[in-house]
């Protein structure tokens, strides 16, 4: 017998997570729910060296801009933060990046898709 296994963090349900390994020419990009877009975007300020996280929204789609994500020990947001709704039920995301390579682009990411817990 298959047992269904479901994550909360407190009472977000935790309804997607993973790792992936992105370069220069191979952005990450999540479809949440088939229609939602959410992608990453690194961009580097050689004139401040403190990593900054913003956000913009273009045809649809919220595009991560991540400053300075260049850190090998990892940067990023681990407290789920809310994006938007899905299912008529709030939608948080959190992540964190490791930049092994940053000369190369070649990054790890790690990211949590949320969403309130039902009822």
């Amino acid at each position: 017998m298959t047992q269904k296994v479901k994550a909360y963090s407190g009472n977000l349900e935790i309804i997607g997570n993973g790792t992936a390994h992105v370069n220069s020419e191979q952005p990450l990009l999540l479809v949440i729910g088939g229609n939602l877009e959410m992608e990453f975007e690194f961009l580097s300020d050689s004139k401040d060296s403190e990593f900054k996280t913003s956000y913009r929204v273009e045809e649809g789609k919220w595009i991560w801009e991540l400053t300075n994500y260049n850190n090998s020990l990892g940067s990023g947001i681990i407290s789920p933060l809310q994006v938007g709704t899905l299912e008529e039920r709030k939608l948080f995301v959190s992540f964190f990046v490791w930049t092994p390579n940053e000369k190369e682009g070649r990054r790890i990411v790690n990211y949590v898709v949320y969403q309130e817990k039902e009822g």
